[in-house]
């Protein structure tokens, strides 16, 4: 797991310090300490000795009151859906909206999780209250071709801000719908192979198909002022094959082809063609 050293509370959403205070969103009553920090996930050490790696979207911190007891941070999972929700009603929303969404959805699933004992956000039951959370909390226009795109992003958060920190200021205003991102991200890590031959344009490949059509009718017509190619078949009218060999020969020629005919004919004779027997 690649380690930080320093690192903003803003971006992690909790007090990402060695030893600070945390809990699991999917199970907000297990507390533990940070020990390592990743830029995706962090190793944590429970109370129970368990020391597991924990995504840091899952992570937020909690608060030690007067008494010595433990809070949940406010700004957590309520905080973190409200400003979720406020960000939905927006109606030009920024990559920053987009993020606040994300981190709703991820503490709404999360909620659905710890509330049916699941680990897997899959399953007929969990899609059920998965709807109905966000029916209650204003998120029914985002489908779950959306969500899962959404939370990809809150994922690769780190990555994604740094491949925009690269952008142009228009190309970050432009770019900034999750779909857009993801995609654009995407195909930003992909290594290009330089051994794959280049792609041809759909205009470059019916240009060269038409050269190979009139190539392949320029040999075809050399062909035939050479006198080869099927010039006729079996099947065509005597009188029609007749006109093609005086066409292309001369009329000497020609009169000595016929004879060389009636001379094989007469030398060799044919074979009878089979009769068809009628049934």
């Amino acid at each position: 797991m690649p380690h930080i050293d320093a690192c903003s509370n803003r971006e992690f959403g909790f007090n990402c310090q060695i030893g600070a205070a945390v809990f699991d969103i999917a199970d907000p009553d297990r507390h533990g300490k940070i020990i390592s920090i990743g830029s995706e996930q962090s190793e944590v050490r429970f109370a129970d000795g368990a020391e597991p790696n924990v995504p840091n979207v899952h992570l937020r911190t909690v608060e030690v009151i007067a008494d010595g007891l433990c809070q949940h941070n406010p700004s957590s999972v309520s905080e973190v859906v409200r400003l979720g929700r406020e960000a939905m009603e927006r109606k030009r929303r920024g990559w920053e909206d987009w993020l606040a969404i994300a981190k709703a959805l991820q503490a709404g699933r999360a909620e659905v999780m710890r509330s049916l004992h699941t680990n897997e956000p899959r399953g007929r039951r969990f899609e059920k209250a998965m709807g109905e959370w966000l029916i209650r909390h204003g998120f029914k226009e985002i489908d779950k071709g959306a969500r899962s795109r959404l939370l990809d992003c809150l994922s690769h958060k780190i990555e994604i801000e740094k491949w925009r920190s690269r952008l142009t200021d228009a190309e970050r205003f432009k770019f900034n719908h999750p779909d857009t991102v993801l995609r654009k991200w995407k195909a930003s890590t992909v290594v290009p192979d330089p051994n794959a031959l280049p792609k041809i344009s759909p205009i470059q490949k019916i240009k060269d198909e038409l050269v190979a059509v009139i190539e392949e009718r320029d040999r075809y017509k050399h062909e035939y002022e050479r006198g080869g190619g099927d010039l006729w078949t079996a099947e065509d009218r005597p009188h029609d094959i007749a006109n093609v060999i005086v066409g292309k020969l001369t009329r000497a020629k020609a009169e000595q082809v016929a004879r060389e005919i009636l001379r094989a004919l007469t030398a060799e004779p044919r074979a009878p063609r089979s009769k068809r027997v009628s049934s």
